[in-house]
C-alpha cells in the first residue's frame, strides 16, 4: 500500500458505515473516511464509542496479502503505528499498548481500535481522544492527549498525517514478514506485562492470571494459579481488566 485516500466528512453515523458502502462499490485498498463527529460510533463487541467534536475518528480499508488466520494481529500492528504517530507529540514513556486493541496515555485509555472483516477485506476503525474524553470506557479511566495545558495541543489533522505514514510502513512490513518481526516493538510498549489480568471470554467465569508474554501470533499468554498457560486470541476477549496481585518476571518468545 502506497498511502491513504482520505475523505474528510463533518457529521456521520460512523466512518465505518461510509467505508462499508465504499467497499461494496469496489473501493481500492487505502480508501479512508475521517469525520469530525460520529453519532453512532462503536467499539468492540458492539459497544458504543462516544464521538464528540475535537477528536480523531477514521476508518481505513485494508486488503491484506497474508493468510486470513494472521489478520487478527493487524490490531496489534495498527496500535504500534498509532503509538508511533503519537510519539511525535507526546513522550514515549507516557504511551503504552493495552492488549488487545487500546492505547493508554499516562495510564488512561485514550484510543481504541476496531477490526471488522467483510467481503475479504478489513474495515479498520480508529478513535483517539484529543480534546474530549468520556468519564470512563467500559470501567477503564479515560484520558485525552490534550488534557495537559502545559503541552502543545495535537490536532486531528496533524495526528492523522503522522498515522498515515506510520501505518503504511508497519502494514507493508507486516504484509512482507508477518507480526513476529514486530513482536519486540510491541513488548517494549506493552502495558501490564507481568501483572495479573482478569479476562472475560464471554462464557463461564473470567480467567485470572499473570500476563507473561505475547506470542509471535499475537495471542496473549495468561498463566493461571494452577501453573497452566492459556493462549488467548484477541477475538475471544470480551473484556480484559487488571486484577490485584504482585508482579512476576516476564518472558519473550
Amino acid at each position: 500500500m502506497n498511502g491513504l485516500v482520505i475523505t474528510h466528512l463533518d457529521v456521520v453515523t460512523s466512518t465505518s458505515d461510509h467505508l462499508r458502502e465504499a467497499l461494496a462499490a469496489n473501493a481500492p485498498e487505502g480508501t479512508a473516511f475521517r469525520a469530525n463527529v460520529q453519532t453512532k460510533g462503536r467499539g468492540r463487541q458492539g459497544r458504543d464509542w462516544q464521538s464528540p467534536a475535537g477528536n480523531l475518528y477514521v476508518s481505513i480499508l485494508l486488503k491484506p496479502q497474508r493468510p486470513m488466520a494472521e489478520w487478527p494481529s493487524l490490531s496489534l500492528i495498527t496500535a504500534l503505528a498509532l503509538r508511533d504517530a503519537m510519539m511525535t507529540f507526546r513522550a514515549a514513556d507516557d504511551l503504552a499498548l493495552k492488549w488487545p486493541n487500546d492505547l493508554l496515555y499516562r495510564g488512561d485509555k485514550c484510543a481504541g481500535l476496531l477490526l471488522e472483516v467483510e467481503d475479504g477485506a478489513i474495515l479498520l476503525g480508529c478513535g483517539v481522544n484529543l480534546d474530549a474524553e468520556p468519564v470512563a470506557v467500559d470501567g477503564w479511566q479515560a484520558g485525552s492527549l490534550n488534557r495537559d495545558p502545559d503541552l502543545p495541543n495535537v490536532s486531528a489533522a496533524a495526528l492523522m498525517a503522522e498515522l498515515e505514514t506510520r501505518l503504511v510502513a508497519r502494514y507493508n512490513r507486516w504484509n512482507r514478514s508477518g507480526f513476529a518481526e514486530q513482536l519486540d516493538d510491541w513488548h517494549d510498549a506493552a502495558a501490564h506485562l507481568g501483572q495479573t489480568l482478569k479476562i472475560d471470554l464471554g462464557a463461564g467465569a473470567p480467567l485470572v492470571g499473570q500476563f507473561t508474554t505475547l506470542n509471535p501470533d499475537g495471542s496473549l499468554c495468561l498463566r493461571t494459579a494452577d501453573g497452566v498457560d492459556h493462549m488467548i486470541t484477541a477475538g475471544e476477549v470480551m473484556r480484559a481488566r487488571l486484577a490485584p496481585s504482585p508482579a512476576i518476571a516476564i518472558t519473550r518468545r
